[in-house]
């Protein structure tokens, strides 16, 4: 696991988590973590056998549908399309530059803001693969730019 900087997002505006990586199938591997241990405030995504899942907060996460190739490459990109109430927004994972599942999720703070250290390879489990790169937006991503950068990296690692 990799520690990276401490990073601050807005809920009510919205994000994006973009990563490239591949996973061994064998159970929870964290792939991307953004939490608050203080406030139980937690934001991740994590492979799940062979699907990813995009955890809001506590309770409100979302699965990719399919099935997802173990050792495999893959561009994964989840976005969080948030409100002004702070209360509800729209959660959506896009592999390999197409969108694969939406849900919305309550996405409810204490405040708008979460400070929190960023971290990579682990959440429920050590991450047992490869992320080759990992990005964090403190904006939402359009379907468009989620394609390009996905067209950007693919040739990189044959997807």
């Amino acid at each position: 696991a990799e520690s990276g900087s401490t990073y601050t997002i807005n809920l009510s505006n919205g994000f994006t988590v973009e990563s490239v990586a591949k996973f061994s199938g064998s159970g929870s591997e964290g792939l991307f973590a953004f939490n608050n241990q203080m406030t139980s405030d937690y934001i991740n995504v994590q492979a799940q056998g062979n699907n990813i899942r995009w955890e809001l907060e506590s309770g409100q996460s979302l699965t990719s549908t399919g099935t997802l190739s173990s050792n495999t490459w893959y561009h994964f990109t989840c976005v969080y399309e948030g409100d002004s109430n702070n209360t509800s927004g729209t959660a959506r994972i896009y592999i390999n530059g197409v969108e694969n599942n939406t849900s919305s999720l309550n996405g409810n703070r204490v405040g708008q803001n979460q400070t929190s250290n960023f971290v990579l390879g682990l959440w429920d489990g050590y991450l047992t693969g490869n992320i080759a790169l990992s990005r964090m937006y403190n904006r939402v991503l359009t379907p468009t730019e989620v394609l390009q950068n996905f067209d950007a990296t693919k040739s990189r690692y044959g997807l």
